[in-house]
């Protein structure tokens, strides 16, 4: 996983946690003022224990957490 980046932008999923309920937001997002506090990474076996994890994340409480593949993979949604 060395030198590998991130996917694009535009694959990418925002969750956040509002009143105890997850929310979840497809992109492509428009471009903002917003930084990179950090990343993780993660291995999972698809997008929704993807989304679940980054709601376990305690700044999605107080912030977003942007989900997305790691070099241009796709993480395929739960059946």
């Amino acid at each position: 996983m060395a030198g590998v980046g991130l996917g694009s932008p535009d694959n990418g999923t925002i969750v956040s946690v509002r009143d105890g309920k997850r929310q979840v937001q497809d992109g492509p997002y428009a471009e903002s003022k917003e930084f990179l506090g950090g990343f993780v990474i993660i291995d999972v076996p698809d997008l929704d224990a993807a989304l679940e994890w980054a709601a376990r994340n305690p700044s999605a409480a107080l912030g977003s957490i942007e989900v997305l593949p790691v070099g241009g993979s796709s993480l395929p949604s739960k059946q």
